[in-house]
């Protein structure tokens, strides 16, 4: 791989600063995440090691001097830290074995504690309340599903399964709503689900009792990686022709209704016009089901003709899906 430098720069186009290098050099560097104070970065580097070893630092350390967390032994990816800094989750693995999760204490001796979860994990994402430790895990499907290991009573459940591939979990501020990317449709037509086919960003709220994933970017191209911060959704897609980072506001493309009725109505106004967009439809129809899922008319009404452009889309599992609301 070709070396990377980590910059960091606002995406809030109130806040205005020069864009910062964080750390540069001829290595590979990834997976940055930035403690909620803004003043620590941790990321993967493979300066010392082929594998990738964590690393983190200090913004307010005028040398901006890397500190090297893990070493060697181990396989490490995926930091993420607590709301108040001072704990940092990653996945690490060694050999062949399975990768799983690990905590270091920032403020005491920096010991790697492993978090057991009863299988593979990676990819941890942890609550603003610092109670939910959101992970994904090839144990349920090869494909990958998120799981959710509460930090309080040790337990752990499943929120996401199927054949979708589920990846990069990312909790919103009300420590609920995750966002996360999936590979759920068929988009090129080859009969498998995989890489090759378009990532979405979806949602799903975790303390809902059918915890149903909706999407919030279209499926005409590939989105990756959500961020939530204020009331944005920030995410990597490749709708420019080439890879940026992108923001769409919480309710994303489609407008929120007060009733049932008129978010239908919205949705068939989207769909009449021209020039027709089966996609920004297709999220439209699903919003309807998202913000009114008790209303079952409207909801079955939404899913038929959800269902029907996925059908015109020659994506026949996807249009199953939709039939089945």
């Amino acid at each position: 791989e070709k070396p990377t430098n980590l910059w960091l720069a606002s995406a809030d186009p109130d806040v205005i600063m020069l864009p910062e290098k964080i750390v540069d050099g001829v290595s590979v560097k990834s997976s940055p995440a930035i403690s909620a104070d803004g003043r620590y970065v941790a990321y993967v580097d493979t300066n010392n090691d082929v594998k990738g070893d964590i690393y983190v630092i200090d913004r307010e350390d005028d040398e901006k001097k890397s500190i090297r967390l893990t070493d060697r032994d181990t396989e490490d990816g995926g930091p993420c830290f607590s709301s108040d800094g001072r704990f940092l989750y990653f996945h690490q693995t060694t050999g062949n074995r399975p990768r799983d999760l690990a905590v270091i204490d920032l403020a005491k001796n920096g010991n790697v504690l492993p978090i057991r979860t009863g299988g593979d994990a990676m990819f941890c994402s942890l609550s603003p309340d610092n109670l939910k430790l959101a992970f994904v895990s090839t144990r349920a499907d090869v494909s990958g599903d998120i799981f959710i290991f509460n930090t309080s009573n040790q337990t752990i459940r499943q929120v996401t399964g199927g054949p979708a591939i589920d990846m990069f979990p990312q909790w919103a501020q009300d420590s609920n709503t995750l966002y996360f990317s999936r590979i759920g449709s068929d988009t090129n037509h080859d009969q498998v689900l995989s890489t090759e086919d378009h990532s979405v960003i979806c949602r799903i709220q975790t303390d809902s009792g059918k915890m149903i994933p909706y999407p919030v970017t279209p499926l005409n191209q590939v989105s990756y990686k959500p961020f939530a911060a204020g009331k944005r959704i920030y995410f990597l897609s490749n709708q420019a022709g080439v890879s940026n980072c992108w923001s769409v506001p919480e309710q994303c493309y489609i407008h929120t209704a007060i009733s049932s009725a008129e978010q239908l109505l919205i949705a068939d106004k989207i769909a009449d016009r021209i020039p027709y967009d089966p996609y920004k439809t297709l999220l439209a129809y699903v919003r309807v089901i998202e913000i009114f899922p008790d209303d079952a008319a409207v909801c079955a009404k939404a899913g038929y003709e959800a269902a029907g452009i996925f059908h015109d889309l020659n994506l026949m599992t996807s249009a199953l899906g939709g039939y089945g609301f």
